[in-house]
């Protein structure tokens, strides 16, 4: 009973992970599925065009989305715990309340990106371009 429940999560995934490709329809199925916060933990997503994803709420802790383009991309209250952002194009992404405890941003481009009340405890920043007025003053353990 337990393998049927772990083999429809991973179907159920795979499901998602395929319709983000699509930015349109994902945005439109977030739209009339409100209620539906996605389950993308441990996402191979390195290299994904999530230009203006909605992605508000998505569990995308220990995903990989290194390099991937998130430009402008909601990324409201996600969870993106220890998650690897390594290189990613954050211009103008909105991270308002995400948690990035832990998170690999190293090199990662946050011009414009929205921080304010993200959780940035343990977040590897090292060189990172990092220039937004929305940002936190009360930032701890944070690694430039």
């Amino acid at each position: 009973m337990k393998n049927d429940n772990v083999k429809e999560k991973l179907m159920a995934d795979k499901k998602l992970i395929r319709m983000l490709k699509k930015i349109k329809n994902w945005n439109k199925w977030r739209l009339e599925n409100p209620d539906i916060l996605p389950d993308l933990c441990w996402a191979k997503l390195k290299s994904s065009n999530l230009c203006e994803a909605n992605l508000s709420k998505v569990n995308l802790s220990r995903a990989n989305l290194s390099r991937a383009n998130l430009i402008c991309a909601n990324l409201r209250q996600a969870n993106l715990k220890e998650t690897n952002l390594y290189k990613a194009y954050l211009f103008g992404a909105d991270l308002k309340g995400a948690d990035l405890r832990g998170a690999n941003l190293k090199k990662a481009y946050l011009v414009e990106a929205d921080l304010k009340d993200a959780i940035l405890e343990n977040t590897n920043f090292e060189g990172a371009v990092l220039k937004s007025d929305k940002i936190n003053n009360d930032i701890k353990n944070i690694m430039i």
